[in-house]
């Protein structure tokens, strides 16, 4: 009723919304565009179980180069659902390393939209809103910047 999402927790084999206020619900996995499910509590102590369909998982895959447009080999490569970036307490998905003509696959995401972030040994790159499936991302990186050490 409030509009506002509600995380789940994971309890033998389920996900569990307890003391939830009478009112209707629209239950979804991460993205709603994922596929939801319509549910409605009508009176105090009521149950309703449902089961919602799998997202289609697919990839995201690229390259990472350095400022002159060179592969960037050994890269760590980190993804997020734009979605995470408000609730930084949810763990993203693993990052992947670079080969040495600086490809990257990253693997088992749902369908929806995610910030990319390479790591080189003094580089970074970012790139924002790349949706899942995407064959042809290019992440140019440019010099990390330097630490400042206090005395």
């Amino acid at each position: 009723p409030s509009a506002m999402p509600l995380q789940a927790s994971a309890r033998q084999g389920a996900f569990v919304l307890e003391d939830l206020p009478l009112g209707a619900y629209q239950i979804y996995a991460e993205l709603p565009s994922a596929g939801s499910v319509q549910a409605e509590l009508a009176r105090d102590g009521e149950v309703v179980q449902v089961v919602l369909p799998a997202p289609t998982l697919s990839t995201i895959e690229g390259h990472v180069v350095d400022a002159e447009g060179s592969p960037l080999a050994e890269a760590w490569v980190m993804v997020a659902p734009l979605s995470f970036l408000d609730r930084p307490d949810t763990a993203a998905f693993a990052p992947v390393l670079t080969d040495s003509d600086g490809a990257f696959v990253l693997p088992g995401l749902g369908p929806g939209r995610y910030h990319l972030r390479a790591q080189g040994r003094d580089s970074v790159a970012e790139q924002w809103d790349v949706a899942a499936g995407a064959t042809d991302v290019l992440l140019r990186a440019i010099p990390a910047p330097a630490q400042i050490t206090r005395l």
